[in-house]
C-alpha cells in the first residue's frame, strides 16, 4: 500500500523562512488539516530508515534520543559524555556517541519528530527506566550553559513527556493563572527567546518589546539580556502551564511575534515554538 500511494510533498529547503501571523498561529493550536497529515507523511518517508527503526527499537531508542540531544562543540560533548558515564555507563556513552554521528547531518525538520518517536517508544518501558532517562535528558541539557535553546526545550519536552508517561495517575489542575500573575514569567522566557535568536542586542530588544506589547501591553519591563542563561526557565513552566485559556493564547501569540518579529519563522524558530507550545500543553499541529 505504502508503494501505490502517491509520493508525499519534499521537504522543505533548511533555510526555508516561513510568513507568521501570530494570531493565525495561536487559533490553529489544536487544529489539524489534512496538509498537516502529509506533512507529518513527508516526514516519516524522510527518516532514514536505520533511524526509524532505532527509534522504535525499546533498547537504541535510548542511545538515539541521547544521541540527538548531545551537543555538536567538543568542549560541550565531554562534559555530557562525563554526566551520561556516570548515570549510564561507558557501553551507553559509545553507543548514544554512534548516533550523535549519525544523526549530525539530519535535515533540521526531522530532528524534533525523530526525538519524539523515540520518547513514545521508551514510554512502554518500566516506570523506573522511564524516570531515569528523564533525569538524564534533563542533565544533558544543563552540562553547559552553552547549550542552544532548542537543545533544552527539546530536552524539558521529552522530559515533561516522559514524567507524564510515568505518572498517568497524576491529577490535572485546573488553569487558574491570570497574566499579571506570571508577568515575571512572562518577562523571562520572551528574553530568554528574544536573545537566543538575535546576535544583536538591538535586535534582540525589538523582538522582545514585539512580543511584551501582545501580551502585557501595560507592563514597564524592558529587554536585559538573560543573566544566568537558559537555566532561567527552569522555574517558569509550571506557573506558565497554570495560565487561563485566553491568558495562554495571548502567550502563544507574543512568543510567535518575539521568534518572528520580522513576520517569518525559520525552521529551528518552528520547531522552538512547537516545543514550548507543547510543553505549555497548547500543542501547534
Amino acid at each position: 500500500a505504502k508503494a501505490l500511494a502517491a509520493a508525499p510533498p519534499p521537504l522543505p529547503p533548511e533555510q526555508t523562512a516561513v510568513r507568521v501571523s501570530p494570531p493565525a498561529v495561536a487559533e490553529g493550536l489544536g487544529a489539524w488539516q489534512p496538509t498537516d497529515i502529509e506533512r507529518a507523511r513527508a516526514i516519516i518517508e524522510a527518516i532514514p530508515q536505520v533511524l526509524d527503526r532505532a527509534a522504535r527499537d525499546r533498547d537504541e531508542a535510548m542511545p538515539l534520543l541521547f544521541g540527538l540531544l548531545f551537543s555538536t562543540e567538543a568542549a560541550v560533548q565531554q562534559k555530557q559524555r562525563i554526566e551520561l558515564k556516570a548515570r549510564m555507563g561507558e557501553a551507553m556513552v559509545n553507543q548514544t556517541a554512534d548516533y550523535a554521528e549519525r544523526v549530525q547531518g539530519l535535515h533540521a525538520a526531522l530532528r524534533l519528530p525523530l526525538a519524539m518517536l523515540a520518547a513514545a517508544t521508551l514510554k512502554r518501558r518500566a516506570r523506573s527506566d522511564v524516570e531515569a532517562v528523564a533525569d538524564v535528558c534533563t542533565s544533558l541539557a544543563h552540562a553547559d550553559g552553552r547549550i542552544t535553546l532548542l537543545e533544552y526545550g527539546l530536552a524539558q519536552l521529552l522530559r515533561s513527556e516522559l514524567v507524564e508517561a510515568a505518572e498517568p495517575r497524576r491529577e490535572w489542575t485546573r488553569p487558574v493563572r491570570k497574566l499579571a500573575e506570571v508577568e515575571a514569567e512572562i518577562v523571562q522566557l520572551l528574553a530568554v527567546m528574544a536573545h537566543a535568536g538575535h546576535a544583536q542586542a538591538a535586535d534582540a530588544q525589538r523582538a522582545f518589546m514585539a512580543g511584551l506589547q501582545r501580551v502585557l501591553p501595560n507592563s514597564p519591563a524592558r529587554y536585559a539580556p538573560p543573566t544566568r542563561g537558559i537555566t532561567a526557565l527552569d522555574e517558569v513552566w509550571p506557573p506558565l502551564d497554570g495560565l487561563l485559556p485566553k491568558g495562554k493564547l495571548m502567550l502563544i501569540e507574543a512568543l510567535v511575534a518575539t521568534a518572528g518579529h520580522d513576520g517569518a519563522l525559520t525552521i529551528p524558530e518552528a520547531e522552538l515554538l512547537r516545543i514550548v507550545c507543547a510543553v505549555l500543553h497548547a500543542p501547534l499541529p
